[in-house]
Order: C-alpha cells, then structure tokens, then sequence
C-alpha cells in the first residue's frame, strides 16, 4: 500500500529518534510495522548524523590543534549517537567468545554487565576509530565524516533483511521480522548514492562494505542462526572502521 508524505515524514522521525539523540516527538507511539518500514531511512538518519560530525570537523579543527580536535570528533560521535552501537560491540564481543552454543550466546549477550572480553573488544574498536579519524588525509576527512555513517546504517538494513531475529523476543524483533525487499533495495540505493561523494575511492568503500555484510552474515547465520540488536550494532561499527581502513590505506 502507498504510503502519504505525513505517513513518511513519520518513519523518517522515527528513524531520527531512534539512532540519534536528536529529540523527536512523535504523533503516536510506533507499531512493529511501523519501526519496519522507518528501516528506508537509517541510511537518512545516518546522513544527518553525517552533517552533524562534518560541522564539528569544520568549527573544531579551527578551534583546536588537530589531535584534540580528533578525540573531540570521536568523542561527538559517540554523543550523537548515545554510543548505542558500542554497547552492541561489547556485548558480541562478551557472547561469542564466552558463549558455546547458541542458547549461551544469546544468554551473555543479554546480561547488562559487561566482561573482561566485552571492555578490551570495546577498547580496542574505539582506538581503532580514533586511530582511523587521527590518520585519514586531510582532504578525505570532511567527505568520510558526512558519507560513512549513511553508509554503515545501510549495511545494518540489508543484514536484519538476510537473516531472522535470534530471539522469541527483544527490542530488536519487530524491525527485523518486519524488514522486507524494499527496505534492503531503498538502503543500498541510498547508500550507493551517499559513498558517490567520496569520488575514486568509492568503490574500495563499498567493496569493503559488501564484505562485511557478507562475512558476518555467514559468521552470525553459523553461531546463532540469526540476528540481535547487539549484531546489528556490532555490525555497524565495523562497517564505519572498515570503511576508515580502506580510506587511510596507502594514505
């Protein structure tokens, strides 16, 4: 069924409020359905968090030396996006080491405390960010800001597309059960439109994107036959450090 302009504008907000700290209020609380179909605008919602890390980029590099305004980057980030895909990193990190089987994957991943392998696995992906901002060209970094995270919340859509919600229930179970075709094809096409930005390097950066869906699609189809909110946001951060790596190669 068509969908109204206000019906869009709705699961665009929603989609804002839901991976952003921007406050949104909504006309209504959100149906399954309806967190479902605000999947088409993660890829919107993370170019808008784009603009926000490119205007930081901009007025703190003429505020500060270079390596405080880095860490002020990241720090930025993680504030914009209430540092929700982290939480998700150590979590993955905590389930699929500790965790034998299925049942105990999923088991550790739901405990709110974090481990020891959950704290290094975060560790270490923050200074991997941080390495990946302080490091990129100069002239590369603005367009890396402003592209990557549309880019890194496609990958989550097209994966919450490919594989079912690992758990009878979660917060994660209506998005991904409600996810169809259109949703995965609109978050690619966004997103091969976003990395168009970065020039040449675009196809590195979306070949590289490519590999990441497809290796933890094969890795967390093999565990736990399936996907978490913790393995969406594991997934994104890895797109975004990916994307950086390719970005700073040879640079």
């Amino acid at each position: 069924m068509a969908q109204g302009f206000p019906e869009m504008i709705y699961k665009f907000l929603l989609a804002v409020q839901f991976l952003t700290i921007i406050p949104v209020r909504l006309k209504r609380p959100p149906s399954p359905q309806d967190k479902a179909d605000s999947a088409i605008f993660f890829p919107v919602a993370g170019l808008i968090i784009g603009i926000i890390l490119y205007a930081g980029y901009i007025i703190l590099h003429k505020i500060f030396p270079q390596f405080l305004a880095d860490i002020l980057i990241l720090i930025f980030w993680v504030f914009v996006t209430r540092g929700m895909h982290l939480d998700g990193v150590a979590d993955v990190f905590d389930g699929f080491y500790e965790g034998n089987g299925r049942e105990k994957v999923l088991q550790i991943m739901k405990d709110p405390h974090i481990g020891a392998i959950g704290a290094l696995g975060l560790l270490l992906f923050v200074l991997l960010k941080f390495g990946g901002i302080h490091s990129m060209p100069g002239n590369i970094k603005p367009g890396f800001l402003l592209v990557v995270p549309s880019i890194a919340r496609g990958t989550m859509v097209v994966l919450a597309y490919l594989l079912p919600y690992a758990r009878i229930d979660g917060t994660g179970r209506d998005f991904v059960n409600g996810i169809k075709i259109k949703q995965a094809i609109a978050a690619i096409l966004i997103s091969v439109i976003s990395i168009s930005i970065l020039g040449m390097r675009a196809a590195g950066v979306m070949t590289i994107n490519v590999l990441v869906v497809f290796m933890l699609y094969l890795y967390f189809k093999k565990r736990i036959n399936g996907i978490t909110g913790d393995c969406l946001g594991f997934t994104c951060e890895v797109s975004e450090i990916s994307s950086m790596l390719v970005l700073c190669a040879g640079g």
